[in-house]
């Protein structure tokens, strides 16, 4: 009997994509974590000269009707959003484990 082995290359192209995902997430991580170190403006720092500049090598995002710094605040918000979705990671699995309804009582034999 002659037995068909799947395709490999569905198993591979998920892999690489697997890889690929988990890399921009890490990615993503570090560039937020350390955002904080290397930005030379805080994110809630008004600068009245710098109301709606364009972007140049001083913001590289340009500033927003308060002067303050794009690129700053979007960094501070990736950390805020990273912060809230690694929480409801830790969160979820707890909650659908104490949440969910207790399983019918059966009356009578177990269907086979």
């Amino acid at each position: 009997m002659r037995t068909f082995r799947t395709s490999s290359f569905a198993d591979n192209n998920s892999l690489a994509a697997m890889v690929f995902g988990t890399g921009l997430v890490l990615l993503l991580m570090v560039v937020v974590g350390v955002s904080p170190l290397l930005l030379p403006y805080d994110a809630e720092t008004m600068s009245g000269d710098a109301i709606l500049a364009p972007p140049s090598a001083s913001h590289w995002a340009g500033t927003d009707h308060l002067g303050r710094d794009l690129l700053a605040r979007a960094l501070l918000g990736g950390r805020t959003t990273l912060g809230l979705a690694l929480l409801a990671r830790r969160i979820h699995p707890r909650l659908g484990r104490e949440a969910r309804p207790p399983a019918p009582l059966a009356v009578g034999e177990p269907a086979q």
